[in-house]
């Protein structure tokens, strides 16, 4: 009987709380927050707010029906992050702030994971929530198309998130799972919203490293669909690029001519020489601070100086190099910024965590049983693959993105436990 009134009291909490998760996914992809300090924060913002309140109120319920055993409490290399961040907070000029972000990686790393995954259980709600995310997608690519339209600057074409950069790696994480999905489902108007989703999107994003990205994952999901698949978008990327000078000439200009001059412009050449009458070369900064981040490392190998302290002091590890102007906004390398505020111990447990789902990802295909689960299974290993990559361009761990990443991991091993969703799970 005691059991029986515990799985009552679970199933209801998981009826109370379920179109709650779906609203937290629905309103994560922003970075629109309300500032403690307009400069340093911290930023919280509504989706954070929602998610501790859901997790609490998870948490009583786990702790009311004593189902601790039950609950995937989340890989071990999220914990390691987690207590790294803590101890590089001895190493932090600015406190403070490395606590705040060892804060946000537990809130978003452990409590928003275990409370994916526990929730999301069943066949109908993960097709949901993919559902609710492409929803969101949507309402964002369409303001992303406006601005592409009407805005000058392309780093203000960001839509719900502060510039081209984020935006561009929010879609580099959802486009390769709708895109997935896409070749499997048998719903013809979900197949048409999701590849016009893709191709809309790809048409507004404005990073350029993250736009080959995007294209070489999609190429590589169509090769592991089938022959007809991978002409098909091969034919598709190429009349995409060979129109790109003249139909897309603004993506023209982040994706190739950016990319291929790798040398700041306008007045930065004078401020470097000290003089108007010489021109010097200077490397663009979102390169040149490759350098200084590995210096940081180097100099503060075990724990870095301090999580969030990485911006506050990578100015001291230019050397010899010119530092003549701030970096555009959100492209740092991920990898370098977690090796310099974290040290080796944080790099080893990041690539570690990117490593656990990449390896449970590339081995959905052997636990499907249909159509929909084997372009779960191919879209999820898509987003894995993108966000590995493009974490060298932008970080993925931002407001806005965090969010969406970590409900991927969920979605990867949720499949992964309940070995693909089988066809007669759905009402289980």
């Amino acid at each position: 009987m005691n059991g029986a009134g515990t799985s009552l009291k679970e199933s209801r909490l998981s009826r109370l709380l379920y179109p709650a998760v779906l609203v937290l996914i629905f309103v994560a992809p922003s970075q629109r927050a309300y500032a403690i300090h307009p400069r340093y924060g911290p930023f919280i913002s509504p989706a954070d707010v929602l998610l501790v309140m859901l997790a609490a109120v998870w948490l009583l319920g786990v702790i009311q029906s004593r189902r601790f055993g039950q609950i995937r409490w989340g890989p071990q290399a999220a914990w390691a992050l987690l207590v790294v961040a803590i101890l590089s907070a001895t190493k932090a000029v600015d406190v403070k702030s490395a606590l705040v972000e060892a804060v946000q990686i537990g809130l978003y790393f452990i409590a928003a994971f275990v409370l994916f995954v526990d929730i999301l259980r069943r066949r109908h709600q993960v097709h949901t929530t993919v559902d609710v995310l492409a929803a969101a997608t949507s309402l964002i690519v369409l303001w992303g198309l406006v601005e592409y339209l009407t805005e000058p600057d392309p780093m203000k074409v960001g839509a719900t998130f502060g510039n081209r950069n984020v935006y561009s790696g929010y879609l580099a994480i959802v486009l390769p799972l709708l895109y997935g999905l896409s070749l499997h489902v048998s719903a013809r108007w979900r197949r048409l919203w999701w590849l016009g989703l893709v191709a809309v999107g790809l048409a507004t994003m404005l990073s350029g490293p993250l736009v080959w990205c995007v294209l070489a994952t999609l190429i590589a999901i169509s090769a592991g669909h089938n022959r007809l698949a991978l002409l098909r978008c091969l034919a598709a990327v190429a009349v995409f690029v060979a129109l790109m000078p003249f139909v897309f000439p603004r993506n023209y200009a982040a994706a190739v001519e950016e990319l291929r001059n790798p040398y700041e412009e306008d007045e930065v050449y004078k401020v470097a020489a000290g003089s108007d009458e010489t021109a010097v070369k200077v490397v663009k900064k979102r390169w040149l601070e490759w350098q200084p981040a590995l210096n940081m490392m180097t100099d503060n190998p075990l724990l870095g100086v301090g999580a969030a302290n990485y911006q506050l002091r990578i100015g001291e590890y230019y050397g010899l190099l010119p530092n003549v102007r701030k970096t555009e906004d959100d492209t740092n390398n991920l990898y370098l910024v977690i090796g310099g505020s974290m040290g080796l111990a944080g790099i080893v447990s990041l690539v570690a965590l990117l490593a656990y789902f990449w390896r449970l990802a590339s081995g959905l295909w052997l636990r499907v049983e249909d159509d929909w689960g084997r372009g779960l299974a191919a879209g999820l290993m898509g987003s894995i693959g993108a966000l590995v990559v493009g974490n060298f361009f932008t970080s993925s761990f931002v407001r806005g993105i965090g969010l969406i990443m970590v409900l991927v991991f969920a979605l990867v091993e949720t499949t992964a436990r309940r070995r693909g969703f089988p066809p007669d799970s759905g009402n289980d």
